[in-house]
């Protein structure tokens, strides 16, 4: 009996650790990877609604393909990703996007150094640049259904996406603040129109995160790219300046606060184009948000701004889902303002990894 037991017990302690290191591989992680082989994979989904009077212009770009969206029930976007970490030194992140229902592209497509000294940080790849807050957005992650008026004249409708390397280094300094600096392929169309591959663009980024209370903190960054436009003959540049103030209770379940504001001018050949934003949104319950903002953009030659103004009520059931209502109110080089609602579900399955702070 005796030996019998010691088997027993024996092939437990065999089998028990065994058992346990597999379940660890196959359950989730906080950095969202499924398991040690498999990438995590997520699927994004954009299901819009737009109704409105008039012709609203979403970008006001002169001689725009797009400058008259569909009304409507629409797919949006959708957006596949995958992430994993290739070894201890090298992690993966690819995202696959379709507008509308054709074509596929390689939207954002990265390797991130996890090893780096010193507080350096590396990454290389496709790369959505990081000028401001809103341009690495992807579109599920939006505050609004659109992006802001002037990012779409300064980036065009894809916003500052590139082949590049971007370095980045923490400051030791007694807050979080954190430099970036990046050399890109510089094949923008807005900006750049190059396709030789000595005509690079430049991108900088200067973040400093303070924390003002246990349950604020204030986000201020500069933001600067260039390069040579090859159209032109002439190097365009691009600066900007964002200010974002978080408040997040520590025990509440809502309450959370964002007062966002971002101002962009641009220099193309002597042409300049200025504009930005300011938004605020606010959690009043534990599912339901409000939020309203206001942006303006004067183009690239343009005689006029254009502004809008938005303001939005969204429902968040989970992480995984959000239904957004939207009222836009868009006024165009002084003409009358045309009025737009639009209705966007927002879903998302699989292991979707956290959006950065």
């Amino acid at each position: 009996m005796r030996v019998y037991t010691c088997l027993v017990v024996a092939i437990g302690l065999i089998i028990g650790p065994v058992l346990r290191a597999r379940a660890h591989e196959a359950s989730s992680t906080a950095t969202g990877i499924a398991n040690r082989f498999n990438p995590a994979i997520s699927l994004n989904s954009l299901i819009l609604v737009r109704a409105g009077a008039g012709e609203a212009e979403d970008a006001p770009v002169e001689d725009s393909e797009h400058a008259s969206p569909t009304r409507g029930l629409m797919v949006q976007e959708s957006e596949l990703q995958l992430t994993a970490f290739a070894d201890p030194y090298l992690k993966a992140d690819f995202i696959y996007s379709q507008h509308g229902i054709e074509g596929i592209e390689l939207e954002e497509g990265t390797v991130s150094a996890q090893t780096m000294p010193a507080g350096f940080g590396l990454r290389l790849g496709r790369i959505k640049t990081e000028f401001g807050k809103h341009n690495p957005l992807h579109s599920h992650a939006f505050p609004f259904v659109e992006p802001p008026m002037i990012l779409d004249s300064v980036f065009g409708e894809e916003g500052l996406s590139e082949i590049a390397v971007e370095l980045s280094l923490l400051l030791p300094a007694p807050w979080y603040s954190e430099v970036l600096a990046g050399v890109a392929s510089g094949d923008n169309e807005v900006l750049f129109h190059s396709e030789r591959a000595r005509d690079l663009g430049y991108a900088g980024r200067w973040r400093n995160v303070f924390d003002l209370r246990p349950t604020t903190t204030l986000d201020i960054g500069l933001s600067g790219v260039a390069g040579r436009n090859e159209e032109a003959g002439a190097t365009s540049r691009v600066v900007g300046a964002d200010l974002t103030l978080k408040h997040k209770p520590l025990s509440a379940v809502h309450g959370k606060a964002v007062l966002q504001g971002e101002y962009v001018r641009a220099n193309v050949a002597d042409v300049v184009a200025t504009g930005g934003y300011g938004a605020a949104q606010y959690q009043i319950t534990r599912r339901w948000w409000v939020q309203g903002g206001f942006d303006w953009a004067t183009p690239f030659g343009a005689d006029g701004s254009s502004q809008r103004i938005r303001a939005a009520v969204a429902l968040v059931p989970t992480e995984f889902s959000v239904l957004k209502a939207q009222y836009s109110g868009n006024r165009h080089y002084g003409e009358d303002t045309e009025h737009e609602l639009l209705l966007q579900l927002n879903t998302t399955i699989g292991a979707h990894p956290a959006h950065a702070y």
